[in-house]
């Protein structure tokens, strides 16, 4: 985890700490860009990628969810 989420001064149980960590990831993933991906985001990378065995076989360095990226994929 990166140290701007760890730095969180109090957490006030085991539900507050997931709702952060679930912020955090969503903000990693659609806001912050990647030097390692072109200085795009995560979800703007894997959107490039039409198939779902492309997705599946890159080599990401941040977190990210790809069943989410592949339903958002899907529904949009």
């Amino acid at each position: 985890m990166r140290d701007d989420l760890l730095n969180e001064p109090l957490l006030f149980g085991l539900t507050h700490a997931k709702q952060e960590i679930e912020g955090w990831v969503d903000d990693y993933n659609n806001q912050q860009p990647n030097s390692a991906l072109s200085y795009q985001t995560p979800v703007a990378y894997v959107a490039k990628f039409n198939s779902v065995e492309a997705i599946a076989k890159l080599e990401l360095t941040a977190p990210y969810d790809v069943s989410r990226a592949l339903a958002q994929k899907q529904a949009g």
